[in-house]
């Protein structure tokens, strides 16, 4: 009997939230800015390249095209969706543990400024993942969580610096 009195709560409190948890996967924390010997007008253009590549890629069509600040150093994109790479919730199917990986949406930027050496670059992301439902998995809405692209994104800027 004690040791009823003991699961109990621990079997209810174990099973009452209704959402799943979002996991990740352990990857390296890069930096979001970084220097380039280019001018900011070339920087511009590839950063212009790169965004536009992310919204072409989208899932989902983005509302908006991409956005440029009155000043044309910062470069913003609407919300981007697509399959996470390293965001997950662990499932079970016919009690074998399996990861489902899940929908993200992210708005990106890239702000550039002139330098005395060419150009320093900050990126900014905003990220959000699908929250569901542990049971059903049922659609929830969204949730912030932290983004692990920055350096992907300074990447693709590199390589398309490069193609100039």
């Amino acid at each position: 009997m004690k040791y009823i009195i003991f699961f109990l709560p621990v079997i209810f409190f174990s099973c009452a939230g209704k959402e799943a948890k979002v996991e990740k996967d352990p990857l390296p924390t890069y930096r979001a800015e970084r220097d380039f010997r280019e001018s900011p007008e070339q920087v511009r253009n590839a950063a212009q390249r790169v965004l536009e590549t992310y919204i072409q890629n989208s899932e989902t069509p983005v509302e908006k095209a991409l956005e440029t600040s009155k000043d044309n150093k910062t470069f913003s994109t609407d919300w981007v969706y697509n399959t996470s790479k390293d965001k997950y919730i662990s499932i079970k199917v016919n009690n074998i543990p399996e990861r489902r990986r899940i929908k993200v949406r992210r708005k990106l930027s890239f702000t550039v400024e002139p330098a005395i050496h060419g150009s320093k670059v900050k990126t900014s992301v905003q990220e959000e993942a699908e929250k569901l439902d542990k049971n059903s998995g049922e659609f929830l809405g969204w949730q912030p969580v932290d983004s692990s692209i920055q350096s992907q994104m300074l990447e693709e800027l590199q390589e398309n610096i490069r193609k100039l």
